[in-house]
């Protein structure tokens, strides 16, 4: 199975993206066999999360090409980044930056209800954030700032 598609835009990096295809690799089992119906999430959640995955292969092709855009620069260990997810909805792009091994994920949202069923379905599959921050771009500053991040 591929992850990674082809563009210009992708690194040389070999080691990085093999790290990126396994962690894709690894999540996909991880949801491809996850009963949504068993988790304790809002029914929105549940209907978005669901449509996310019902193209599940396609979902993670399209946050592995963003996180190699992320990481293509990126000269230091994967447990020095920190990554932010803003706007994360069901929080798809933070389980696969914590399945690949980033030091610091912070997932945010400006609905409490995402925050609540996006750490519900992390815990569901074992890949939490560091943090489910609720609010807008200020907030997320202030928190950063507060942090020293």
């Amino acid at each position: 199975m591929e992850f990674l598609l082809k563009s210009k835009y992708i690194p040389k990096n070999r080691k990085l993206l093999d790290e990126i295809e396994l962690a894709a690799k690894n999540l996909f089992y991880k949801l491809y066999y996850l009963e949504i119906k068993s988790l304790n999430i809002s029914d929105y959640m549940a209907n978005y999360f669901g449509k996310s995955i019902s193209n599940l292969k396609g979902t993670l092709q399209r946050y592995c090409f963003l996180l190699t855009l992320c990481l293509r620069n990126y000269k230091n260990s994967l447990e020095d980044f920190v990554f932010i997810e803003y706007g994360g909805g069901s929080g798809i792009f933070s389980l696969l930056a914590k399945e690949i091994g980033i030091g610091t994920v912070l997932y945010n949202d400006v609905y409490k209800i995402s925050c609540y069923d996006a750490k519900e379905i992390a815990k569901s599959i074992g890949n939490i954030a560091d943090e489910y921050l609720l609010g807008e771009i200020q907030d997320i500053i202030s928190y950063l700032k507060d942090k020293s991040i």
